[in-house]
């Protein structure tokens, strides 16, 4: 046989020639990216693991695609954080140049005005406890003040002055009711120890009432009762000495000294203390129908009269 016989070298080959069209067909399906078809019989064992390898390349190919994705979104969120930086700082230079004086300003504002409110409402609660404990004006009373003030002021030595502060028969004789001079000390005593127990009431007042008004108050009841008034006697200015009948059958010490250290109980200045009661509502019942008096001056006498 000659060579012009001879089938050239890129000529396709028969297809009974063993690297016929089978094989051009895998060389093509290999450069597209797949694997090639697995062969029969002695070949399946290596077509099974290039189709393992044509998996794993296409999920390297997503995972790649994927990174470039994600970096791409960090690329955004960086430039994000950049602008929220440069906004911080422009909003920082703001504060501290213009809205930080103007704050300061408000803040001294306001402090003024909370402080104006705390002596307003100060101001009321203490309008409101003068409401709650008026002072009361001896003088002035009617007969039907004066008969609700009396009990007012008998209760408040019985129940709380004398038991809880003991005084004795000494301290408050028991005619102090006859003595008006006692009767309006005892009076204002009792209105500033209400006082001193208010609900807004500063700890100080109360404070002031023990250790200066009272120990004053029982000073001046010494100087305002002569001590002729003993235990059971009252010695008025003008008349004869009065004696309580309660007392006549007890005194049984020379000098009444036992009386005057007992306690200042109801029991021992009651009868001057009624009789004081109805002296003193006849008194302001006799005032009221006389009527005011006229306190003018009579003009004076013509000259050479």
């Amino acid at each position: 046989m000659s060579t012009d016989d001879l089938p050239p070298d890129d000529a396709d080959p028969s297809p009974d020639h063993p690297t016929g069209s089978a094989s051009k067909s895998a060389s093509d399906d290999t450069e597209a990216g797949d694997a090639p078809a697995p062969a029969v019989g002695a070949g399946a064992e290596l077509s099974e693991q290039d189709a393992v390898e044509v998996v794993a390349g296409r999920r390297h190919r997503d995972v790649l695609e994927r990174l470039g994705q994600v970096d791409t979104r960090v690329d955004e969120l960086a430039a994000g954080v950049a602008r929220v930086a440069g906004l911080h700082t422009e909003l920082a230079v703001v504060v501290s140049e213009d809205l930080g004086p103007r704050l300061d300003g408000l803040w001294e504002v306001c402090r003024e005005e909370i402080g104006q409110l705390r002596t307003a409402v100060a101001e009321l609660l203490a309008e409101q406890d003068k409401q709650k404990n008026p002072p009361v004006d001896w003088i002035a009373m009617t007969e039907e003040q004066a008969a609700k003030q009396w009990p007012v002021l008998a209760r408040w030595i019985g129940e709380r002055l004398v038991p809880w502060y003991e005084l004795t028969r000494a301290d408050l004789p028991d005619c102090w009711a006859l003595h008006r001079p006692v009767v309006v000390e005892l009076s204002w005593l009792r209105s500033a120890h209400v006082q001193a127990y208010l609900d807004h009431t500063h700890p100080h007042i109360t404070a002031e009432w023990h250790a200066r008004w009272r120990p004053f108050v029982v000073a001046r009841i010494k100087e305002a009762i002569d001590s002729k008034c003993r235990p059971g006697e009252h010695q008025p200015t003008y008349g004869p000495t009065m004696s309580s009948p309660a007392e006549e059958a007890t005194t049984t010490t020379p000098g009444g000294v036992a009386q005057r250290a007992q306690l200042a109980l109801p029991q021992h200045w009651w009868p001057f203390y009624q009789q004081a009661y109805h002296h003193d509502l006849a008194f302001r019942r006799e005032r009221t129908a006389r009527g005011d008096l006229n306190w003018t001056p009579a003009p004076p006498p013509p000259s050479g009269s």
